[in-house]
């Protein structure tokens, strides 16, 4: 993991040589919603993949980081860099002994899943249509993630109006160190000028593999949400 960290702030080091040699810089932020979705190796029962895919649902989850952009040609470039990742999932709301009160028990409880990640992407993009003020493109490629930390958020809410969160590692299952994602979408760039532009683009990204290392049922991760920044030129 120091060896990932190493690589990164490299990279990060670099950027100031990207904006030297005329190499557009992409500043990147991607505010999403993720959620599992699942594969199995055939010995779950369909009743328990259903009662998850019902239980687990979607939450707030962000992206950010610098990726640096060689243009090809006039229509098509390749992107590439170091991104952090915040993802996973969380569960409904359960509400227990509702009328009740009880200020030991707790009258609400969920559970939020997350993940961090390190992501090094590859994008390729290619310009649909563009003039002198927008430029309309598609980008798609794959990424690595390298796994950095899962911790499970609990909440708990009393009838006294307490609410009391705890954040413990995840040990429900082994996660993969490295996973593979691909991601793509459609967007709009805007140009402020010859140096500077603005973009925005729905997206949506899907690991290719399970988040686990072993297990009859396993979760990927899909989000979608929208990709946006600033590209230094």
């Amino acid at each position: 993991m120091k060896n990932l960290y190493f690589l990164a702030f490299n990279f990060l080091f670099c950027l100031p040589v990207f904006g030297q040699s005329g190499i557009p810089v992409k500043l990147v932020v991607y505010p999403n919603y993720s959620q599992a979705v699942y594969s199995h190796d055939g010995s779950m029962p369909s009743t328990v993949v259903n009662s998850l895919k019902d239980f687990e649902i979607a939450k707030p989850s962000f992206s950010t980081g610098i990726l640096a952009r060689l243009p090809l040609n006039e229509n098509w470039g390749v992107s590439s860099g170091v991104i952090f990742m915040q993802t996973g999932f969380r569960d409904k709301e359960q509400v227990f002994r509702p009328g009740i009160p009880d200020p030991v028990i707790p009258e609400k409880y969920k559970a939020t899943y997350r993940n961090i990640n390190i992501e090094m992407p590859i994008y390729l993009d290619r310009s649909i249509w563009k003039n002198e003020k927008r430029n309309i493109y598609f980008s798609a490629g794959p990424s690595a993630w390298f796994n950095v930390s899962n911790k499970i958020i609990s909440t708990s809410t009393y009838s006294d109006g307490r609410v009391e969160k705890l954040k413990t590692e995840n040990r429900t299952v082994e996660f993969k160190g490295v996973n593979v994602a691909l991601k793509g979408g459609i967007g709009l760039e805007y140009f402020i000028n010859k140096k500077f532009s603005f973009y925005i683009q729905p997206s949506a990204q899907i690991s290719l593999l399970g988040i686990a290392l072993d297990a009859p049922l396993n979760r990927h991760i899909l989000s979608y949400g929208i990709t946006t920044g600033i590209i230094l030129k």
